[in-house]
């Protein structure tokens, strides 16, 4: 096998081809759609092979287009396969974490459990990927930690019957990710707490949090009581005096370019150096001058003491990125 897929949001095709030029130098951009890119390959791809972008949602070996479900069910034998995730390419509109929509009826039609579709270390996976009117498109990747073990990628999660914003999911998704043990009644100090969802995911999680935002939030967090404090005060006017002591997280997501999010938040590190735990971070992707810079950001991140660095794009996040770091 010489080709290699790789599927990611809509509109970002261009930032996976980005990362592939500059990690791969022997791949050549071929077959793309939206949602999902191929490259050939000068050497052999295996299952094992995995891209090496935080864009990249699922990625290894393409098997090229499959015209029925006859033709699936021989690739899977073909390939030996001991799981098939099928899943749709193109997400509706603010459904981006619903990998499935379109894909039922393939689902329903290759005779597919839904309780057992989380792969386990080891597992050769046959990737069926779905679109309207078109072949399936197929791939094959072999699971282990560093790749989601559910379909397209996904990060199940679920709800409150009302969140107050994107936020909540962004949040819940970055946490099941990222292995991050937020525990109860340890302290979360967030910078961009407003309108509250990230707060509220992890208020449910028994932390302590208090929000740093000058916009209101909604009443969901305020009914946690005194497990929730807000200090109406931009990032860049909070005073050491301000600070609750012994926090284990840092979380931050607000609108402005990474560079100068993270210039500010380095002032909030070394007071809590002892008791700090990890940092939660969401880093806005303006255009493709920052997603070029993404190497050097995680190195500041990195370069704050950080034991491990982490990025991804999660399910929920649109110009956006996710950065777990542990203490």
């Amino acid at each position: 096998m010489s080709f290699v897929f790789a599927t990611c949001r809509p509109g970002l095709e261009r930032w996976v081809r980005s990362d592939v030029a500059r990690e791969y130098p022997d791949h050549r951009a071929a077959f793309a759609r939206p949602g999902m890119v191929t490259f050939k390959s000068e050497s052999d791809v295996t299952p094992e092979f995995r891209i090496a972008s935080p864009f990249a949602r699922v990625s290894g070996a393409s098997l090229g287009a499959a015209k029925t479900v006859e033709d699936v069910l021989a690739a899977r034998d073909r390939v030996g396969a001991t799981r098939v995730h099928v899943f749709v390419r193109e997400p509706a509109k603010n459904r981006e974490h619903d990998v499935f929509g379109p894909a039922e009826a393939a689902r329903t039609a290759l005779g597919l459990d839904p309780d057992n579709e989380r792969a386990v270390i080891g597992d050769l996976v046959l990737d069926v990927i779905v679109a309207p009117d078109q072949p399936f498109w197929l791939g094959v990747h072999r699971h282990e930690r560093a790749r989601s073990p559910f379909a397209g990628g996904r990060i199940p999660i679920v709800e409150p019957a009302e969140i107050p914003s994107r936020a909540y999911r962004k949040m819940a998704e970055g946490l099941a990710w990222s292995g991050a043990h937020v525990l109860p009644g340890q302290t979360v100090l967030e910078f961009g707490s407003s309108p509250g969802g990230s707060a509220l995911a992890l208020l449910e999680r028994g932390a302590f949090v208090v929000g740093v935002d000058t916009e209101p939030l909604k009443p969901a967090v305020f009914a946690y009581g005194e497990r929730f404090k807000l200090i109406p005060k931009a990032m860049t006017t909070l005073e050491r005096s301000d600070l609750p002591p012994g926090v284990a997280w840092l979380v931050m997501d607000v609108g402005v370019a990474p560079q100068v999010a993270l210039h500010g938040f380095r002032r909030f590190f070394p007071p809590y150096r002892k008791s700090l735990k990890g940092v939660l971070l969401t880093l806005k992707l303006n255009d493709d001058l920052v997603v070029a810079d993404i190497p050097n950001l995680l190195e500041r991140v990195r370069s704050l003491g950080l034991s491990e660095v982490r990025a991804t794009h999660l399910p929920s996040n649109r110009r956006e990125l996710f950065v777990f770091g542990r203490s």
